[in-house]
């Protein structure tokens, strides 16, 4: 045991030289994992409400209408405002721009169905190979 006081304020603290040091463990490095391989010609998901609503957004902003985010602002701080207005909005407001998403996305869907045969049939082995 030893006793160390500090000149200052004449607290005195105890420090215990028989504790045990702290373990150290050697793990083995976590293996990564393998990226799957983007296929360049799958369809694009459609874009949300808040997206958009983005567009429109933008749009106005450069166009200078009247109530739209100034074309001189940085991009961070038009995202923020974005996200603010959006935010606020009530529902009936948003209405208009999820109506859209959704109709995008059955839209999606129906292409996407569509691409995934296709690509199924292609990958199928064909007889005698």
């Amino acid at each position: 045991e030893a006793v160390v006081s500090t000149q200052s304020t004449g607290v005195k603290f105890k420090f215990f030289k028989n504790i045990m040091p702290a373990k150290k463990t050697t793990r083995e490095p976590k293996a990564r994992k393998v990226k799957k391989e983007k296929d360049p010609n799958r369809p694009k998901r459609p874009k949300s409400g808040y997206f958009l609503f983005l567009d429109d957004l933008r749009e106005a902003s450069k166009k200078g209408e009247e109530g739209a985010i100034p074309k001189d602002v940085s991009i961070t701080e038009f995202s923020k405002e974005a996200g603010r207005l959006w935010k606020e909005m009530e529902e009936d407001e948003k209405k208009p721009y999820m109506d859209k998403a959704a109709k995008l996305k059955k839209e999606y869907a129906k292409i996407l169905e569509e691409y995934e045969s296709k690509n199924k049939e292609a990958s199928k082995p064909k007889k005698g190979e």
